[in-house]
């Protein structure tokens, strides 16, 4: 079967739904353990491991400014705690974790977007 790429369908953040700009060029972290080789001098190798947090970056988001999903985003990042969250992608599948929103989030008045990125603890899970 051929890879299927292309835009996410939207995200849910602490229950509110939003919609995801069809050309935002997503960056999908699942999170686990990170594998890095270091040499050693004699020319063997080691491997070392590291926990990586999942994270969704680059996330353009369709926001409604007459509504209040700014006033909600705003909510979640003043809070500062993690917050369900699901992913669902072009082809169906969905991924769930708990995280928070992290960075800037910058509205963009002109194109009705907000950028997101989210990080969570652990791994996202395939719902």
């Amino acid at each position: 079967m051929a890879a299927v790429g292309g835009s996410i369908l939207e995200v849910t953040i602490a229950g509110e739904h939003y919609a995801v700009a069809s050309d935002s060029d997503v960056r999908l972290k699942l999170g686990g353990t990170k594998p890095t080789v270091h040499k050693n001098g004699d020319g063997s190798t080691r491997v070392t491991g590291e926990q990586e947090p999942w994270s969704l970056s680059d996330i353009d988001v369709s926001i409604d400014a007459s509504s209040n999903q700014l006033v909600v985003l705003q909510r979640v990042a003043n809070a500062m705690e993690h917050v369900t969250c699901t992913i669902e992608l072009i082809d169906g599948t969905v991924y769930q974790g708990r995280g928070l929103l992290v960075d800037d989030r910058d509205f963009s008045t002109a194109k009705a977007v907000m950028r997101l990125n989210l990080m969570g603890d652990g791994e996202l899970t395939l719902q």
